[in-house]
């Protein structure tokens, strides 16, 4: 793989929005089906693949297609993420490359070329929430390449 520090993915960033809903992991977890459909994991598992070859070859925007084509976890917590389509639109109105779920919620993430188009899409997110009532923060954030690191407590 070589220096991953090198990678254009790296080069993205995040823009990230919190609103101020509770979406419960456990409540997450409990709307996840049971059983799902072969036809379902097969898909799913060729869009894991696409993804992680489109992060092998620094491909943002087929990366980004295939982040939103999940067909099993978040069209079953669609409905706990208030206004999802509508920040979806949003943030891709102002340049984003996708927009998913980030863990469990209600935190929503999208892919950015740049720190500007982050920002910019944080300030559309937000909005979509400000705008009825919601409390949300957006941020910018890069794309770490060292991923988790443990820091001493002073």
């Amino acid at each position: 793989v070589g220096d991953m520090q090198d990678k254009h993915f790296f080069q993205h960033n995040l823009a990230m929005v919190t609103p101020a809903v509770e979406v419960p992991t456990k409540e997450a977890r409990a709307v996840l089906p049971t059983h799902v459909p072969m036809r379902s994991v097969v898909a799913q598992t060729a869009q894991i693949a696409r993804l992680i070859d489109a992060l092998h070859r620094s491909d943002v925007p087929a990366m980004a297609a295939a982040m939103e084509a999940d067909g099993i976890i978040e069209p079953a917590r669609f409905h706990l993420m208030p206004y999802l389509a509508e920040v979806r639109s949003a943030a891709k109105a102002v340049g984003a490359h996708a927009v998913v779920i980030s863990g469990a919620g209600p935190t929503l993430c999208a892919v950015c070329d740049h720190e500007e188009s982050a920002r910019h899409a944080a300030a559309a997110m937000a909005e979509v929430y400000l705008s009825r009532g919601i409390d949300a923060i957006g941020r910018c954030v890069p794309i770490s390449a060292e991923g988790a690191r443990v820091h001493a407590l002073a």
